[in-house]
């Protein structure tokens, strides 16, 4: 994975066993692990409303930008921005 080549830590839904699962699940999860939730599913926003203590959402309009373009941005993100400054937020890819 892309991702990871560059020591990015990520895990899918897959590998969190988490496919099918509801929105308010994957983010329970994500706020248990620390991790930031990256999606193109505007129905996160209003989950974000009701959890702020989220370790963060990195948000994309699906089709809005090529695979390469989302993972040099989600790149950029893991590089520039400590865990502490995407809690809680919403990042627009």
């Amino acid at each position: 994975h892309s991702l990871r080549q560059h020591g990015a830590d990520i895990q899918t839904v897959v590998e969190a066993d988490l496919l099918g699962a509801s929105d308010a699940e994957q983010l329970a999860h994500t706020r248990q692990e620390g991790r930031v939730m990256v999606t193109h599913d505007a129905d996160f926003f209003r989950l974000h409303q009701l959890y702020p203590d989220l370790s963060g959402i990195a948000f994309c309009t699906q089709g809005s930008r090529t695979l390469g373009a989302i993972i040099r941005r989600l790149l950029m993100l893991y590089r520039l921005a400590a865990p502490a400054e995407i809690a809680g937020r919403v990042e627009y890819l």
